[in-house]
């Protein structure tokens, strides 16, 4: 029986795309760079392109998050072929994402919905107050019990240590009696990544809910909805 809930943020509760165009645009214009909505979209194709490679090869262990941040923005600025300080606007892109929050559809109707129903929780790759202070700035962390961020727990998504955390925390923030354990078939994991929300919850025992707005399937999932709005005739 499902008694708890992670969720995850980027693309499942926050538009990541929405927050980090208004992120990188600061980040443009301190290098002088002031694009068009079309030369930005062009930008945003590169930056994308970067970033999803740079965090798959972390959830595959070959590079760190601390490499990642080393390595984006000089990475995008030499495919974009834009002079500047790579380090520069990552500090700053990562300074304005603080406190970037832009909802995804129905993601504040369904935080609402299953925050009558379950403990609610976030598993999240990211760093701890960056996914506070964006979850503070959209509203939404009142409905959150606590938030698991890799480099809190000291494993990544989908690291099977990562949940295994995730569930100790579950069991010391008091939501169970004393001496009691969370196991992972109380738990249902709600993501957009199918490799590290999905097929990593899934491998640990979770029960699963894959949102794929392109209606892919996977036996990977236990679930798959287009939309959160959806989650409501699960749950």
């Amino acid at each position: 029986m499902i008694r708890y809930v992670l969720l995850d943020v980027d693309d499942t509760l926050l538009d990541f795309r929405a927050c980090a165009r208004v992120c990188a645009d600061a980040a443009l214009r301190d290098q002088g760079h002031t694009l068009s909505s079309e030369a930005l979209d062009d930008f945003m194709q590169t930056f994308h392109t970067v970033n999803d490679s740079l965090w798959h090869r972390m959830e595959k262990g070959e590079i760190t998050r601390e490499g990642i941040f080393a390595r984006r923005f000089p990475m995008i600025l030499e495919a974009a072929e834009l002079p500047g300080n790579g380090r520069r606007m990552e500090r700053i892109f990562r300074r304005e994402l603080q406190v970037a929050a832009v909802p995804v559809d129905g993601a504040m109707e369904l935080l609402e919905y299953l925050h009558a129903r379950y403990p609610l929780y976030v598993a999240s790759n990211a760093t701890y107050a960056q996914q506070h202070g964006r979850l503070e700035a959209a509203g939404m962390r009142g409905y959150i019990r606590e938030i698991f961020a890799s480099a809190q727990v000291g494993a990544s998504k989908p690291d099977p240590q990562f949940f295994r955390k995730c569930l100790e925390g579950m069991a010391d923030e008091g939501m169970t009696e004393a001496g009691e354990k969370v196991a992972p078939e109380d738990v249902v994991m709600i993501g957009d990544s199918l490799h590290a929300d999905i097929e990593g919850a899934a491998a640990f025992g979770m029960h699963t809910i894959w949102l794929s707005r392109t209606g892919g399937e996977t036996v990977s999932a236990e679930w798959t909805v287009k939309a959160l709005c959806e989650i409501k005739n699960i749950l």
